[in-house]
């Protein structure tokens, strides 16, 4: 699908695509009774989903964003406890938010985005705020696209207070290193995105 996909052959990507979810469809989660086998099933329906909305098939791409989601819940479920459990779901929560608002579904995006930010124990790594940031100025933008300025302005002032954690752990985990290069692309994202941030709020 990917040849097909980068070669120009849209539909024949697509046909291949709606095959290989035919064949994920045959293996029930709750059968799997190893968890991270049902962690490997949503990736890939995660993937299948990001190619249809890469080929603007939006809409196809939802069914599968939803059965990503749905399994990553049901991880949940079983583990509340399981921080990686929790920390994946967190992060395809806005994965089906971003497909719901192409499609105009900007109640469903707005809650979808919610949820990820409601899931406990965020953590206090460096990427973990950063992509609280992400998430929360997403929902701004969502929920002023709806007309909510206040819950916007809110979001937005929550978001600059994301990055700006992210910026100070960045800082001390730089200091402490001074090798670790990925922590430094967090630190140049955070001050990037609060001086946008900064700018847009006048």
């Amino acid at each position: 699908a990917y040849y097909q996909r980068t070669s120009g052959d849209r539909a024949g990507a697509l046909v291949t695509y709606q095959r290989a979810e035919t064949v994920l469809d045959g293996f029930p989660p709750d059968k799997l009774s190893v968890l991270s086998q049902r962690n490997d099933l949503a990736a890939t329906y995660e993937e299948i989903a990001a190619a249809r909305m890469g080929l603007d098939e939006n809409l196809a791409a939802l069914p599968t964003s939803r059965k990503a989601v749905a399994i990553r819940e049901s991880q949940h479920r079983i583990d509340p406890a399981h921080q990686e459990w929790r920390g994946i779901l967190r992060n395809s929560y806005p994965k089906l938010a971003n497909n719901l608002w192409l499609l105009g579904d900007l109640p469903g995006a707005r809650d979808n985005l919610m949820a990820a930010l409601n899931l406990p124990d965020l953590g206090d790594k460096a990427h973990s705020f950063y992509r609280a940031g992400v998430y929360q100025y997403t929902l701004a933008r969502v929920r002023s696209a709806m007309g909510e300025t206040a819950a916007a302005a809110q979001d937005f002032r929550q978001a600059l207070d994301w990055f700006q954690k992210c910026e100070e752990a960045s800082e001390k985990l730089w200091t402490a290193s001074q090798t670790d290069t990925s922590v430094l692309d967090y630190l140049i994202l955070a001050q990037r995105t609060i001086a946008d941030l900064l700018e847009r709020q006048g």
